[in-house]
């Protein structure tokens, strides 16, 4: 409405970063460098890592995408269910596990490569929960428009990718592919604490549709 979108206009921008939102912001930001700055060097980290070919690694992409359209439905029936700050959790949860995963066993000399793609294809799998349950999570923890909390979420989200594949093709350029997927258990990592210290605790401004 004009009402709102003048409203919009008068929100002062410490109220957006300085709020639990900002908090959420801050948390979608990191949890997009781990998924972006992976996802970016991917189809490097594969063969140079875990030793899988470049035409596996297109398949595995393949498969992932599959996957994610059919994880849709039960990511909405979990955010029916149970709301969108926990589907949301559990997506960044994954995002984490995955991540760390991946960077784990790209230490281990001689490890199945089979192993390396079940953590890769976690990753990829927190996708559905994480980003149908974002828009959702954003607005309940934002004191205005959802639009303008959504755009908030878009900006915040597009500056962690940025970041991601940016920070993710220097590190492997210094130290190796692998350092890109230490870089995204850290991100994830960092992500999960906040949303566990800071934004389960929280009191939501709007409570989930029933």
């Amino acid at each position: 409405s004009h009402e709102q979108g003048t409203q919009a206009g008068k929100v002062p921008l410490r109220q957006i970063l300085g709020s639990v939102f900002g908090l959420f912001l801050l948390i979608s930001v990191l949890t997009s460098m781990a998924n972006n700055g992976i996802n970016s060097q991917i189809s490097n980290i594969m063969p140079n890592v875990y030793g899988i070919s470049e035409a596996e690694t297109s398949t595995l992409i393949s498969i992932a995408g599959a996957l994610n359209m059919v994880l849709f439905i039960p990511a909405g029936r979990l955010m029916a269910k149970r709301g969108t700050l926990p589907t949301y959790s559990l997506g960044v949860i994954m995002r984490l596990v995955g991540a760390l995963g991946m960077a784990v066993v790209g230490m281990i000399s001689g490890a199945p490569a089979l192993i390396a793609v079940a953590f890769m294809q976690l990753l990829y799998q927190a996708n559905p929960f994480a980003r149908l349950a974002q828009p959702g999570t954003a607005v309940r923890f934002a004191t205005f428009p959802a639009g303008m909390a959504n755009g908030w979420l878009i900006a915040g989200s597009a500056l962690g990718g940025f970041g991601g594949a940016l920070l993710g093709g220097v590190l492997a350029d210094a130290y190796g592919f692998n350092a890109v997927n230490w870089m995204g258990a850290a991100a994830a990592a960092g992500s999960i604490a906040l949303l566990v210290l800071g934004l389960w605790p929280a009191k939501p401004v709007e409570p989930d549709p029933e």
